[in-house]
């Protein structure tokens, strides 16, 4: 079977999502759930603040996170193999590593800086950085943590392929469809182990472990996600093994989706509910029901109407990865910007999108000349 083929739809999937990453870390700052540090301070209207509160539940980052880690075990198989433990490891750790570092070292304080300004912090930057931002309750790599968990993720990766190569057991490639018994085993294995982290910490709450950093629930639900793209490119998806439709995925995205909205709308009435476990549960049942639809519309959707190369795709693809990498600067900046031209809601919200994206493709496709960031 012949897999040396790029699926080029998988990388424009990639771009967008990673696109749709500056709009919701745009909608993050038009929303009250999140004013404080370390987001910068953007007082918006009650009702306008619901209207985005809706986006970032609809499109949210997990939805984005799981997109990518998936593509990312997709794609991590075929390299192995091809180059070899030590040879794989070492270029994850030169292009995933370095990027990371520079951003942990630089582009974090810088985001953390504008956001403490943006609260009445008159610091010094040079003081803020090396004086106030390496203390325990004030590091962070914000989005960065991504590149971090997935660069475990692919030396895990490399353990298990030493463990299990001898005896052929990731290496063979076979056609392979998704049943629904591996549906259903996928989603109960991600909402139980969400639903039991959950018993220990909140969804909101991120593990800070210095220099690592995650949303505690959902890191095994992303090592699923990552995985289930490994299980993707053995059992030849898109190729000659399963290729998802359009219309089953996404309808049962919207329904998921409504449903996981209105049960946080109905707790958040007040009402006394009889069994909270139950409802939680179903909760959580319906997120990431949601998630795995989402995930598999996407792939369908760039299947049917992406998946060829062409100059521009190509062009693009090459800047996504510094694109991810510089803008949450670039967000933090404009927020802060636009913040103090005193602009009505809406034009702030239009101003702060546009220029973020379009700023952030800029600064990508620059940086994307630079080794470490192609």
């Amino acid at each position: 079977m012949n897999h040396s083929k790029r699926i080029y739809f998988l990388d424009t999937l990639r771009t967008f999502v990673i696109t749709l990453v500056v709009f919701y870390h745009v909608n993050m700052h038009f929303v009250d759930l999140f004013q404080g540090m370390p987001f910068v301070k953007n007082m918006i209207p009650d009702e306008f603040g619901s209207i985005i509160l809706f986006l970032v539940l609809a499109v949210n980052g997990q939805l984005m996170n799981a997109t990518m880690f998936f593509i990312a075990g997709y794609f991590a198989l075929g390299p192995l193999i091809k180059k070899g433990v030590r040879p794989f490891v070492k270029d994850k750790l030169v292009r995933l590593g370095i990027p990371y570092l520079i951003g942990f070292i630089l582009l974090s304080p810088i985001a953390s800086y504008i956001a403490a300004r943006s609260w009445g912090n008159d610091e010094k930057f040079l003081k803020y950085w090396l004086f106030e931002f390496y203390k325990s309750q004030n590091i962070t790599p914000f989005h960065l943590w991504f590149i971090g968990v997935l660069l475990i993720f692919f030396i895990l990766l490399s353990l298990v392929y030493v463990m299990f190569n001898g005896k052929g057991k990731l290496v063979s490639i076979t056609k392979g469809q998704l049943t629904f018994r591996s549906i259903v085993f996928f989603i109960s294995l991600t909402t139980g182990s969400y639903f039991i982290v959950n018993q220990f910490f909140n969804e909101a709450y991120f593990t800070n472990l210095y220099v690592i950093n995650f949303q505690s629930v959902m890191l095994p639900v992303y090592a699923a996600y990552f995985f289930l793209g490994i299980h993707a490119y053995r059992k030849d998806w898109f190729k000659t093994g399963y290729r998802p439709r359009i219309i089953p995925w996404f309808v049962t995205y919207v329904i998921s989706i409504f449903l996981y909205i209105a049960i946080i709308v109905y707790e958040s009435t007040g009402s006394d509910i009889a069994n909270f476990s139950v409802v939680n549960l179903l909760l959580v049942l319906c997120f990431n029901i949601s998630i795995f639809s989402a995930v598999f519309a996407l792939l369908a959707f760039f299947q049917r109407f992406a998946d060829k190369s062409t100059p521009f795709t190509n062009r693009i693809s090459k800047s996504s990865y510094s694109i991810y990498i510089f803008h949450y600067v670039v967000v933090y900046a404009m927020v802060y910007a636009v913040n103090g031209l005193s602009l009505p809601v809406y034009e702030e919200y239009g101003l702060v999108l546009v220029l973020s994206v379009l700023l952030s493709w800029g600064l990508g496709y620059l940086m994307s000349r630079v080794r470490y960031f192609k």
